[in-house]
């Protein structure tokens, strides 16, 4: 093998390298900036509109499938307290506005009481506060970031954790990894100079019916 063919090999080697870790890394900023409820930061690393309509098209599906229950006497027969009707189709949007945010994607990584005040409006037998006062608790953005302590990687509670974290296609990555109790679905796709966050899909089921 000629030295440039040689270098030239390893230099392609260095470079595919350098594409597979690149999402990675991406994933740990996400992952600090949500720790630390760094929103400023946040808000370069998503595509909110695709974000957004990700979550408006799940609580939809998870409305109507919630509907056709109550219609068909699933929800009596099952003991379900919840108690969905048409009209909770009418605030799915209004949801996915807020939690499609960098304080919303906050609240939903702390797993917070503001997070389920939130979805608690898809219940119209629940009388929650309005959606803008269940944000009002975080933390506001003009206050910076928030201090928390810095620790080595559990790569044993990591591994326990984690579904998938690959490439799907040469331009989508997903992450698929256990949140507390809650299975999180996290793709990201490369755009321009970098990766961004564009779906994030929850169970909302197994959420709502914690209350």
């Amino acid at each position: 093998m000629s030295r440039f063919r040689r270098w030239t090999t390893i230099l392609a080697g260095c470079l595919t390298l350098a594409y597979l870790v690149w999402p990675y890394a991406s994933l740990t900023r996400i992952y600090f900036y949500l720790k630390g409820g760094d929103e400023a930061q946040l808000r370069q690393q998503v595509d909110w509109a695709s974000l957004r309509q990700g979550f408006r098209e799940d609580l939809n599906r998870y409305a109507q499938a919630g509907a056709s229950d109550l219609l068909g006497g699933g929800a009596k027969d099952s003991g379900a307290r919840i108690s969905l009707s048409w009209s909770s189709l009418s605030i799915t949007d209004q949801i996915a506005d807020v939690l499609a945010t960098p304080r919303g994607l906050i609240a939903i990584f702390d797993n917070s009481k503001e997070f389920r005040c939130v979805l608690r409006a898809l219940d119209p037998g629940q009388k929650g506060m309005p959606l803008k006062k269940c944000m009002e608790k975080t933390t506001p953005a003009s206050k910076g970031a928030r201090s928390y302590p810095v620790q080595g990687p559990n790569i044993i509670r990591w591994y326990e954790k984690l579904n998938y974290a690959f490439f799907t296609d040469p331009f989508t990555f997903q992450l698929d990894v256990m949140h507390g109790t809650l299975r999180v679905i996290l793709v990201l796709e490369r755009q321009g100079t970098g990766w961004k966050v564009t779906r994030i899909t929850l169970p909302f089921k197994e959420i709502i019916s914690e209350y």
